[in-house]
């Protein structure tokens, strides 16, 4: 039976579900920093085409998340987590997101304060793992992912959620692979998140914005000081 108008065919369908387990392979690092991506072996692993892994592996390059090399055969690497690539990722988020904050302080009383209600809850939990001995770093990952998304997706801007969610990814990386050495000092942005909450609870789009960006901006600076301790990871 062929798709209706508008749905995605068969094989749009698995190029995609491909992309989204490849991504899942890089953020979550099984597919480490810096090393070598073999097209065979993802062919073998997913059972998809070559083509589709090379698509996939195409967009990841988009997205900075793979680097291709040449010279001879075309090789392909996991983009390595360096101290540059975090301030840039973070400069850029925070702007994205400062956009999305403007938009949801602009809200209705009614549908604002209601975000602003969940923001808080989601800061709540992070602030109880972060207390914990030792801290669930995984879970405070998640958690601090999913306050972001939360006004972002309020927001109901179409391409700015996309470009969100196209370097989020990268910046997940760095949460999964650091977020053990800052979990113990991730109280710090927890306070980050209630000057958000707070701004967009009073709606206060200027203040939202100041917030949002101090707090990826302060991110970076803990980020790139326990990247300076414990090493970039992936560089050649």
């Amino acid at each position: 039976m062929k798709p209706q108008a508008g749905e995605p065919s068969i094989r749009e369908t698995r190029a995609e579900i491909a992309y989204q387990r490849i991504r899942e392979l890089i953020v979550e690092g099984r597919l480490a920093p810096g090393s070598r991506i073999i097209e065979t072996d993802l062919v073998d692993r997913l059972d998809v085409s070559r083509t589709t892994v090379r698509s996939a592996l195409q967009r990841f390059e988009q997205e900075g998340l793979v680097t291709r090399v040449e010279g001879g055969r075309v090789r392909w690497f996991v983009s390595p987590l360096t101290i540059n690539d975090v301030l840039e990722i973070a400069e850029i988020m925070s702007a994205l997101e400062g956009i999305a904050g403007r938009r949801v302080a602009e809200f209705a009383d009614g549908p604002r304060k209601k975000l602003a209600k969940r923001l808080r809850s989601i800061n709540l939990e992070l602030k109880q793992v972060t207390k914990e001995q030792p801290p669930d770093s995984a879970r405070a990952a998640v958690l601090d992912e999913e306050f972001h998304r939360c006004f972002v997706e309020a927001s109901q801007r179409t391409r700015l959620i996309g470009f969100c969610a196209s370097l989020k990814a990268q910046a997940q990386r760095y949460a999964r692979s650091y977020m053990a050495y800052l979990a113990p000092i991730a109280g710090t942005s927890v306070d980050e998140h209630a000057a958000i909450v707070t701004a967009i609870e009073r709606g206060n789009p200027d203040a939202v914005e100041i917030a949002i960006q101090a707090n990826w901006l302060q991110a970076a600076d803990r980020y790139i000081s326990v990247i300076e301790t414990v090493g970039e990871r992936g560089t050649w």
